[in-house]
Order: structure tokens, then sequence, then C-alpha cells
């Protein structure tokens, strides 16, 4: 039985690779997350991005398991960034300082929409 409440779906751009991350980015997530995002960007030869439009909730573990991936990118020296971001998502991100971190410029936040 799938509890999971939280999606990924990475698709591959002529631009770069986009993870699109949807549902609840909070500590049950991350245990599978972390493992994911770390083989994602072991693969990644040029820069990744993250659309995070969908997300719902994303708590510190959330934000910390993004923090590694972005960590791992800059280490291979490339880049990674958030290209939109929900209401929600960054509420919490701004709250923790963390949009600075995560690349997320003022045009990458989206007015959030209900998800069906």
């Amino acid at each position: 039985m799938n509890t999971t409440l939280y999606q990924i779906v990475i698709k591959q751009d002529k631009q770069a690779p986009t993870v699109y991350l949807s549902g609840e980015i909070d500590f049950a997530a991350t245990i599978d997350l972390g493992p994911r995002l770390e083989e994602i960007v072991k693969h990644c030869s040029r820069e990744l991005l993250f659309n995070m439009e969908r997300v719902t909730f994303i708590d510190s573990e959330g934000i910390k398991t993004l923090l590694a991936a972005f960590r791992m990118m800059q280490n291979k020296q490339m880049n990674a960034r958030v290209v939109s971001c929900s209401d929600q998502a960054m509420r919490v991100i701004k709250l923790v300082g963390a949009e600075t971190l995560l690349k997320i410029s003022n045009n990458a936040h989206t007015e959030s929409t209900a998800i069906q």
C-alpha cells in the first residue's frame, strides 16, 4: 500500500532536466526523496531545475533535503535552481531564509492553485 503524500517526476528538456515536486515534502517524504535526488544529481551533467508549484506543504526536513541536492550540484560545479514555487512552500522557505540558497527568483513565485 502506497501512502506517499508527495510525488516526484523528472522531465528531460533540451535546456536542463527538471524535477517536478508536488504534495507534502515533509520528513516522511524525505526518507524516499533524499536518495532519489542523490541519484538524479549523480547522473546530472548540466543545470538542474526544480518546479515546486504544486507543493502543498514543506517542512524543515524537506528544505534540508533540497539544500543537500543543491550542495551536491555545487560540489560538481553545476547550477541548481527553483523555477516555480507555490505560495505555501515559498512562505516556509522565506521564513527560514532559504530563498537565496535555493536560488528562487521573484518570477519563480506562482500563485497557488488547487490540486485536484
